[in-house]
């Protein structure tokens, strides 16, 4: 990481230090814990936010008609990259996949509706992220329905037509 991009606050070093501390072979989770670790105790002024929340750009791209499904970024595996490969860096997709992936870690940690104490959320949440089951075995849904929860969640404005 560049010394200069980190005295001018532009390096994700709670970002690049999530992955050496929480590593998982589900490729979208751990860009997702680590985006979602960034932004509450890092830097907005990294990529993939680059001075803007996660909320901002994640509900102005939805309300664009772009999202990136959920089943399609929970094959992103360490053996298996398509939105996650080097070819896609600097690919709109792939920013757009950190961002949805920082705001489901959000979800999955802080909504009651995954588990009944913070305790407990994490439980599941680590489960799903070490691949000890799948979002039906930990959560009861599937990705789509979960993906619908993200957005009405993130982006409650998008639901009320504004």
């Amino acid at each position: 990481m560049p010394v200069h991009r980190v005295r001018d606050g532009r390096a994700p070093l709670i970002h690049e230090t999530t992955h050496s501390l929480s590593p998982s072979r589900n490729r979208y989770l751990v860009e997702g814990l680590a985006v979602y670790l960034g932004e509450k105790f890092g830097t907005l002024n990294a990529f993939p936010t680059f001075g803007r929340t996660v909320k901002t750009l994640l509900c102005g791209s939805i309300k664009q008609g772009n999202m990136v499904p959920l089943a399609k970024l929970f094959i992103e595996t360490i053996d298996y990259y398509n939105i996650f490969s080097r070819a896609m860096v600097g690919a709109w997709t792939m920013r757009l996949a950190y961002l949805e992936g920082g705001a489901l870690v959000k979800r999955l940690l802080n909504d009651k509706r995954f588990g009944p104490n913070p305790e407990a959320r994490k439980i599941s949440f680590f489960r799903l992220f070490n691949r000890e089951g799948d979002i039906q075995d930990i959560y009861q849904t599937k990705p789509g329905p979960l993906g619908q929860y993200l957005i009405r969640q993130t982006c409650p404005e998008i639901d009320r037509g504004k």
